[in-house]
């Protein structure tokens, strides 16, 4: 699911992981998803996720639901929502008080969720599948208190285009 190739990296005992298009169990690209019973929890983090409908709520959702299958314990951070849209999933959802937009408040908002977590995070799987946590990771680099097992990233092709422009707005 997340196979790592060999341009990982490690930045200040966290693993950068560029994923590619290998198979689990590919031995020759170890995964830090091979294992889901001794593997750490994996935090999905998005601004975009249900009710929410479009390309990244649903890849996220997908994403979620192939991980609980294959065994993982997997937690969906996502954007406020009320409760009586939400339905039953097979795996756990938070709801964060955030609007889900990419501005710096919501994303300010995201770095005080993620540094009140930080403990629980430390020996987790953060996963990041759009840019709106992305941004709020960003500002999260300088801090050395912040430093999840593995952060794995998404960039899907618009965003590439975007971040090339201009990474900051």
């Amino acid at each position: 699911m997340f196979p790592r190739t060999s341009e990982s990296s490690d930045y200040h005992g966290v693993e950068f992981i560029a994923c590619g298009g290998f198979p689990i169990g590919d031995k020759r690209f170890p995964s830090v998803m091979d294992s889901p019973a001794a593997s750490a929890p994996i935090y999905l983090i998005t601004h975009e996720f249900y009710p929410r409908r479009g390309g990244i709520a649903t890849f996220t959702e997908e994403m979620a639901n192939a991980s609980a299958r294959m065994g993982y314990e997997v937690e969906v951070w996502a954007q406020s929502a009320p409760s009586a849209d939400d339905k039953a999933w097979p795996f756990r959802v938070r709801r964060l008080p955030l609007k889900g937009t990419h501005g710096l408040l919501c994303q300010f908002q995201l770095v005080r969720q993620l540094i009140a977590d930080r403990r629980r995070l430390r020996y987790a799987t953060v996963y990041l599948p759009e840019p709106g946590p992305i941004l709020a990771m960003m500002l999260l680099q300088f801090i050395p208190t912040f430093r999840p097992k593995h952060i794995i990233l998404t960039f899907h092709g618009s965003e590439i285009l975007k971040f090339h422009r201009n990474f900051i707005n």
